[in-house]
């Protein structure tokens, strides 16, 4: 609570200052108790699942010290982005789940990158299967021409497609991105069964 709330505190300029917050409900601990129960152990404490994010019910877990470690900011590197790094092919997006890295995919730019990474961030507070789930999925470069998964810009057409199982399908060629975009939709669900 102070490290978010009072600028005095030390470690206010990582909490507070760069926006982190404790939400209305848990400033009374009662309320933050029947949220998260009681503590596992000594070896645990609070974590948030998005690190740039506040404490509320949605975003905090239980963890051991050695768990929260990948969920640190670190100092950032070529990208400038925390969880974006170079790879041969572009840029690649991952995030930190303990001692677990998930590669989210490789996009064409930094932002195209960040965005993805947010996107799995968001999902994986609310739904970590979800989230996890997503990755096996589909692992598609985003199109920086159209900014639409699976669908770029060929000629006078928008062409789309998806990965599935590490094969690409082609989807079609469409007058609108809006058309792209609903029929890969579709074509993907079919084929992974989702509704």
């Amino acid at each position: 609570m102070q490290r978010c709330t009072n600028p005095r505190n030390p470690m206010y300029k990582n909490y507070g200052a760069r926006g982190i917050f404790v939400c209305d409900e848990w400033r009374s601990f009662k309320n933050f108790e029947r949220d998260m129960g009681a503590k596992p152990s000594s070896e645990h404490s609070i974590e948030r699942i998005n690190n740039d994010d506040g404490y509320y019910p949605g975003n905090c877990k239980w963890a051991t010290t050695k768990e929260q470690a990948g969920n640190k900011r670190h100092a950032l590197g070529e990208s400038g982005v925390k969880g974006v790094v170079r790879n041969k092919n572009g840029w690649l997006a991952r995030f930190y789940d303990g001692s677990i890295t998930h590669n989210l995919g490789t996009w064409n730019t930094v932002e195209e990158a960040e965005k993805a990474r947010l996107e799995f961030v968001s999902l994986f507070s609310l739904d970590r299967d979800a989230a996890i789930g997503s990755i096996r999925i589909s692992r598609i470069r985003r199109d920086s021409k159209t900014g639409r998964t699976g669908v770029t810009f060929a000629g006078n057409k928008f062409a789309a497609y998806y990965t599935y199982e590490g094969r690409k399908y082609h989807v079609g060629h469409f007058d609108t991105i809006q058309e792209a975009v609903v029929e890969r939709e579709k074509r993907l669900n079919e084929r992974t069964g989702r509704t």
